[in-house]
Order: structure tokens, then sequence, then C-alpha cells
């Protein structure tokens, strides 16, 4: 008896094109843009605000110095929270302006 190929589901068939072209990433670089309030919680989200992200770099404008010395001692734990819930390991450094 033959077996029948497996059939790989819409989202499957999805996330393998979106990968081979190089779109996975780009793709979770704009989920970071509009989820960003919801990642960060809303008192970080009220003084920083994403402003481009490039190469694993998020540059982040903060409209505080006490914010943005706050930000910069926790930057490394920023960058695991944001890649922990977008399930990629895509924000490598942050830097703050």
């Amino acid at each position: 008896m033959k077996k029948r190929p497996r059939i790989e589901s819409f989202g499957e068939a999805l996330g393998d094109a979106l990968q081979s072209f190089g779109l996975e990433r780009r793709i979770k670089e704009q989920e970071l843009v509009q989820r960003w309030p919801e990642l960060v919680g809303s008192a970080i989200a009220k003084h920083a605000t994403p402003l481009r992200f490039l190469n694993g770099t998020l540059w982040l404008r903060v409209d505080d110095a006490t914010w943005r010395h706050e930000l910069f001692l926790h930057r490394a734990d920023l960058a695991a929270t944001l890649n922990r819930a977008l399930r990629l390991p895509l924000v490598a450094e942050v830097i703050l302006r």
C-alpha cells in the first residue's frame, strides 16, 4: 500500500515561503513596531518609541534622560523580552537616542 504524502497546511506553506524569501525577519520587525506598547508595556511605550531597525539593532527615541538611563541599564533584558515575544532572535542591540 502506497503512503500518501503529507499535505502542509496553508499556514505552514506560507511560513516556509516567507522564510525562503527572507521575509520572515522583515515581517517580525514590523510586528515589533506595531505591537510595541503591548510588548514593552504602557509605561515604557509612553517614553520610548522605535525609530528604526537595522541589522539586529533597534534604535529607540527616548523623551526623558531618566528613562534613557533606566532603559540603558535594562537594554539586554528589553532585547530578550522582545525576542521571546516575537519568537525570533531579532534584536541583538538596543541603541537609545
